[in-house]
């Protein structure tokens, strides 16, 4: 799990403060799909600048949350939008998002533990 979460790091940066790590990570988990749309709007309308932008976007936020599996994948669509390669980053953001669908859940534990 710590290749996809580093909940650690997290909470390092975090100095442990578990009430704003759960709540980094509730942001995180609600604006990542609304970056994920705005990087398939781009890719739709063909404008490769916007896709490597968009991509850099979630590369950052990424790894500030340590989602380090999200921030490798949206490293690939950022590089292949600033080649502009958009049939290549269109692949690559399948897997970012295949990727958050598995960070999601992760986190989702993390701040609704089951017990």
């Amino acid at each position: 799990m710590a290749d996809i979460f580093d909940r650690h790091a997290l909470l390092d940066r975090l100095d442990g403060d578990a009430e704003l790590f759960e709540e980094i990570i509730r942001d995180y988990v609600r604006d990542v799909p609304k970056q994920l749309g705005l990087l398939t709007a781009a890719l739709e309308s063909g404008e490769s600048e916007l896709v490597a932008r968009q991509a850099h976007t979630i590369k950052g936020a990424s790894g500030n949350v340590g989602a380090l599996a999200l921030q490798e994948a949206a490293l690939g669509v950022e590089m292949a939008g600033k080649r502009g390669d958009l049939a290549h980053a269109a692949e690559l953001t399948d897997k970012l998002m295949r990727e958050f669908e598995r960070l999601e859940e992760i986190m989702r534990e993390e701040v609704n533990p089951a017990g």
